[in-house]
């Protein structure tokens, strides 16, 4: 009976992989299908005029400097976790904050949106900002980073840390020498995952940072300075299900989504790929 048994079980596995795939596919395809004005290049480069006329590109233009800024302030803190929990906490602490790390990423987005919305938008009186949205997206980036690190952290071969340790070295230059090139690459992987992800929220952007128009690409200030944003512009457009302008708009907008989200985790997966057992400290 082993033979029919292994022929079943690869049957489920390529049964089981088969179904996501066949979904991504036809969501491609519907993308691809309705969403040709993102393949017209003027579409990206020019503003949009009026509700659903022109381009995008201020949209895009915004989501970059929110992912930008995201990244900036959610780098240092995931990595920071992520050395915390791999380095210096106990087998046991470390298990209860990877428990908590990851409640945090579970945390939905909207409660995000609306605590960004009480503590930065009204009490620290900062208004629709940029720099609000950007803050209450670091939650959904922070846990993916720090995991990530403390995994990779984890795997070091325990003789690297036997020999710096029999070398001298402090906590700190053990840190510096030796756990940082090693972790780097997984790092990176799990800020451009973490993006990838808080590209397409919605929610956290509508109370603290967006507007459907009006905004300036480019903000001048903090303080009352909007932007606009891809996630926000999609859910706007789709509330006008009966101009076929506007659907048109939005299909297209979601595609150009879809595929700034396709370059983060790609560039995600080069990295991890060609970086992946790097032994960097030797050099």
């Amino acid at each position: 009976m082993r033979g029919p048994k292994d022929r079943l079980t690869t049957a489920v596995r390529y049964g089981a992989l088969l179904l996501p795939t066949a979904l991504l596919l036809g969501m491609l395809g519907i993308l691809l299908a309705r969403g040709g004005a993102a393949l017209n290049p003027a579409f990206w480069f020019t503003p949009s005029a009026g509700a659903a006329d022109g381009g995008i590109r201020d949209q895009i233009v915004g989501t970059l400097l929110l992912l930008a800024t995201t990244a900036l302030i959610a780098l240092p803190l995931g990595y920071g976790a992520g050395i915390v929990i791999g380095t210096r906490a106990s087998a046991k602490t470390s298990r209860i904050l990877e428990t908590l790390t990851v409640a945090v990423g579970g945390t939905p987005t909207i409660l995000l949106g609306l605590a960004g919305y009480v503590l930065l938008c009204t009490t620290m009186g900062w208004g629709r900002s940029w720099l609000a949205g950007a803050v209450v997206l670091v939650p959904v980036v922070v846990p993916v980073v720090a995991l990530t690190t403390a995994g990779r952290v984890r795997g070091m071969p325990g003789e690297l840390t036997e020999s710096a340790f029999a070398l001298g070295l402090t906590r700190s230059q053990y840190i510096r020498s030796v756990v940082i090139p090693y972790t780097w690459p997984a790092t990176l992987t799990g800020l451009l995952l973490g993006l990838a992800r808080a590209a397409g929220e919605t929610a956290p952007l509508i109370f603290t940072a967006t507007v459907f128009f009006g905004a300036p690409a480019l903000p001048t200030g903090v303080v009352n300075a909007p932007v606009q944003a891809l996630p926000t512009h999609i859910f706007t457009l789709s509330q006008d299900s009966g101009a076929p302008e506007a659907i048109a708009q939005a299909w297209g907008s979601a595609l150009v989504l879809v595929l700034i989200t396709a370059g983060l985790l790609t560039l995600a997966v080069f990295l991890r790929n060609r970086f992946e057992g790097a032994r960097r400290w030797t050099t």
